[in-house]
């Protein structure tokens, strides 16, 4: 989803993942302050994963490696944008189990996901663990 001066002003068709796969088009103009918001079936906090798109000190089109984001670390959900005709990326997506206080007692089900391949992202706003990071609120980037 796009969101422009607060106004969510493009949102994508619902993408279902097919053996363990997923794509979609989206086009150059709307990928400005872009998030992506990820609804697993399995997710126990009620409210959609954002998928990180950047994390803090690592540089736009470096690899992450799976374990890189198990540790605490500063993330961005929202992609600057490109001009690129196109491009391609891998978002892994993967089941963990957290507490979030917020939720209630006890640990959870949790979706965690992120781009194989940072973007342009901002800001980084969030610490998070396992690159689990959800929001009540889907227009996250302004």
């Amino acid at each position: 989803m796009q969101n422009l001066d607060g106004d969510v002003s493009y949102s994508s068709r619902l993408v279902r993942v097919r053996d363990g796969e997923v794509s979609w088009v989206v086009p150059t103009r709307r990928t400005q302050n872009m998030a992506f918001l990820v609804y697993a079936p399995f997710d126990e906090l009620g409210y959609p994963m954002v998928a990180v798109t950047g994390f803090k000190g690592r540089p736009e089109g470096a690899h992450i490696a799976p374990a890189y984001p198990r540790k605490k670390r500063a993330v961005s959900g929202c992609w600057r944008g490109t001009r690129a005709t196109t491009m391609t990326n891998t978002l892994r997506v993967r089941k963990v189990r957290l507490r979030n206080p917020i939720v209630g007692p006890g640990r959870f089900d949790s979706a965690a996901g992120y781009l194989v391949r940072t973007l342009s992202s901002k800001p980084y706003w969030v610490r998070t663990r396992h690159a689990a990071f959800h929001v009540s609120d889907p227009s996250i980037c302004e």
